[in-house]
């Protein structure tokens, strides 16, 4: 099973001052291919290069570190080939506007047949319907 990574894996897995930058990095030995997409990307970017968030970089600094952790040959790019007309989006059940990303990155997993890697806990429990949708990073 591919795994679509959340941008809370990503931050974990590229900065080592990450609380759970050990975590991400064993689970990532034991996947076989992960893959992101411009969500993803675009999220990494986005909180890495904030000024209060982030890490002091440039957006292009940001790209820098991530294009250097997709050249991985086990990465797979994902298409962002759902809109909000998708009906496999609108019927989600999202709790708020905090949760429309989430969301559309599990639709975006259901469509490709994968699983989104996360470490949010409530998101991991949101569709219990759905096993396998959702992989908890432990």
């Amino acid at each position: 099973m591919i795994r679509l990574l959340d941008v809370n894996v990503l931050m974990a897995l590229l900065w080592e001052n990450h609380e759970q930058h050990e975590r991400a990095r064993r689970w990532l030995r034991t996947v076989a291919e992960f893959a992101t997409c411009p969500v993803s990307q675009l999220g990494f970017a986005r909180i890495s290069a904030h000024p209060m968030l982030g890490f002091g970089l440039s957006p292009e600094q940001a790209f820098g570190v991530l294009l250097r952790f997709l050249a991985d040959p086990r990465h797979r790019f994902i298409a962002d080939d759902l809109s909000c007309e998708d009906r496999v989006l609108l019927t989600e059940r999202i709790p708020g506007s905090n949760h429309v990303t989430d969301h559309y990155l599990a639709a975006l997993s259901r469509q490709h047949g994968l699983a989104l890697a996360t470490f949010d806990e409530p998101l991991s429990r949101a569709f219990p319907d759905e096993p396998g949708l959702l992989e908890l990073v432990i």
